[in-house]
């Protein structure tokens, strides 16, 4: 059986400084996720002031990130690349066995 993610790259507009995340979500054979969601639900913390890139780091935007995307698509690995101005960054393999109810941000 092959493992099957999808994934997004996306740069939240008006954010400095540039800031650049990929979500890679496994998906399951019979599933179709809908990429502009979780667009949509990786953004939501930058638009409404619970990620700050100016002050978080790397790790904390992808753990926050983690804890929405979790939520929306519980029981799957996740992956998130965060990255400031495409130079450096963090990518952070969340798996299933370490649910985000356990995540401590």
């Amino acid at each position: 059986d092959a493992k099957r993610k999808v994934f997004v790259n996306f740069s939240p507009a008006g954010i400095w400084p540039n800031c650049h995340v990929r979500v890679e979500i496994e998906v399951f054979r019979t599933e179709t996720i809908d990429l502009e969601n979780i667009i949509l639900l990786a953004e939501a913390p930058f638009v409404n002031g619970t990620i700050d890139a100016r002050t978080d780091s790397c790790e904390i935007i992808s753990d926050k990130i983690y804890s929405i995307i979790a939520n929306n698509y519980p029981n799957r690995n996740i992956n998130i690349t965060v990255s400031s101005d495409n130079d450096s960054g963090v990518t952070i393999n969340y798996n299933i066995t370490k649910p985000y109810q356990q995540l401590a941000i």
